[in-house]
């Protein structure tokens, strides 16, 4: 953008777009099993039930910690959320205050690239399908944006007493509303723990994790100590095979597909399921299939690639240029440090710090507690990282990276709007993951 007025218009553009996006045809909510149990429990809690100390149990096979039901109990009972759309309503403004939140933060903070990274970050947060889906689910995961977004700006004030206790106490806070908050905030730890410890006034940061925790210990107690049906810790550690390390490549590998899969908004297979062909002719006008769904996918898939092979080509050669000898290169100048961009921090940080957490606890699967696996909706927490990732790398182009930026946004506009245009004209997507939708199912 050329000035200050035209992004304050795309900005604002963006606002109400995603403001549509989240708020219309609120019937439409995706609504099965866990949705109802999360409802019914926001209503009974402190009323009708005890206060618990765990919540549901995890895709992992544990109990989530008790905030998780907490939070929804005090969201619903607080503001007088006594239906499901209602309770959704609220989880969609949430949202949409996590994305002004974002411009604002990069309005009053920001300058240079890196605001044009997040104001391009924010942009495509408003539109993506994935972002837009998530936010209009009643889970507790759909609530971390806001929390997320106050985590990062805590983090860039880690200099100053209180943003680093902010930091501390938000990060011990993620987790215990959706477990992924652990890895992501552990990773954001040890990424500054390792390269950038100087910036920090670690006695704050100690002083809002310790606080933060104490809601925690009940269910460190449970975790530890395992129950009826449930394995404990396995203390009896082993080297595994050589062979499966190749599966721990190949599960960061795919942590990385889905962090590009959700800021691009292509992965809507297990939504759609079987209905993947029909949606890709959508939308229908006048009775005529415009396919425009698979063309704003391939496009977004083409500018990826692009994105990719550019920045592939750049790197080799500039190593090639600098070091002529593989063996000659000096490699911890590719490590992190105090000189490295903000932004570009963070991102490293939940890309790569986070991943590797995710790969180590999937190589620990047979000593903890329950099985792991890195589930889509798990990278709710990094908001809006993988976004803020994304127009990083594009912007490396001087020449076309915000035409292709532009065009992105384009097609997850045509993505994100086609879907809620399916999902309401067909009742959800009967069979798959979102199933029927809330307004159609019979006795709701």
């Amino acid at each position: 953008m050329s000035n200050s007025r035209n992004w304050n218009m795309f900005i604002l553009l963006c606002l109400c777009l995603g403001s549509v996006f989240r708020l219309i045809w609120v019937q439409d909510m995706e609504y099965k099993g866990d949705e109802a149990w999360w409802f019914h429990k926001s209503q009974v809690i402190g009323r009708t039930e005890p206060i618990p100390m765990r919540g549901l149990i995890s895709a992992s096979g544990v109990d989530n910690p008790g905030m998780s039901l907490w939070i929804m109990a005090a969201l619903a009972q607080g503001f007088g959320l006594d239906t499901p759309t209602s309770f959704v309503r609220a989880i969609q403004v949430g949202a949409i205050l996590a994305l002004v939140v974002l411009f604002l933060f990069a309005r009053q903070r920001l300058s240079g690239a890196e605001r044009q990274q997040w104001y391009w970050g924010g942009a495509l947060a408003s539109v993506n399908f994935t972002a837009v889906l998530f936010s209009r689910k009643l889970w507790p995961v759909e609530l971390l944006p806001i929390f997320s977004i106050f985590f990062l700006m805590a983090w860039w004030q880690r200099r100053n007493f209180w943003g680093a206790f902010f930091w501390g106490l938000l990060g011990a806070l993620l987790g215990q509303i959706q477990m992924s908050g652990f890895f992501y905030a552990a990773a954001l730890f040890l990424w500054t723990a390792l390269f950038n410890r100087k910036a920090v006034r670690w006695p704050a940061w100690v002083l809002g994790s310790a606080i933060g925790a104490l809601p925690l210990i009940p269910w460190l107690a449970y975790i530890a100590a395992g129950e009826s049906g449930q394995r404990g810790i396995d203390w009896n550690f082993h080297a595994p095979p050589i062979g499966e390390y190749f599966g721990y490549v190949w599960h960061f590998m795919r942590y990385g597909r889905d962090w590009f899969e959700y800021a691009l908004g292509t992965s809507w297979v297990s939504s759609i399921g079987n209905h993947e062909a029909e949606f890709a002719r959508y939308p229908i006008v006048g009775g005529y299939e415009t396919y425009l769904v698979f063309a704003a996918r391939t496009l977004l898939l083409a500018a990826f690639v692009y994105i990719g092979g550019r920045l592939l080509y750049v790197a080799g050669l500039g190593v090639y240029q600098t070091n002529k000898s593989f063996a000659l290169i000096k490699w911890p100048k590719f490590l992190p440090s105090a000189q490295t961009p903000p932004s570009v921090f963070l991102i490293q940080s939940g890309l790569i710090g986070m991943g590797l957490l995710f790969t180590l606890g999937h190589m620990l699967n047979p000593y903890l507690p329950a099985g792991f696996w890195v589930h889509r909706h798990y990278l709710i927490v990094a908001f809006p990282l993988p976004y803020v990732c994304l127009a990083n790398l594009a912007l490396r182009d001087s020449k076309y990276g915000e035409k292709l930026l532009l065009g992105m946004w384009c097609a997850q506009v045509v993505v994100t709007a086609a879907f809620l245009y399916y999902i309401h004209v067909n009742c959800g997507a009967p069979g798959a993951d979102y199933d029927v939708a809330f307004g159609c199912q019979p006795g709701l």
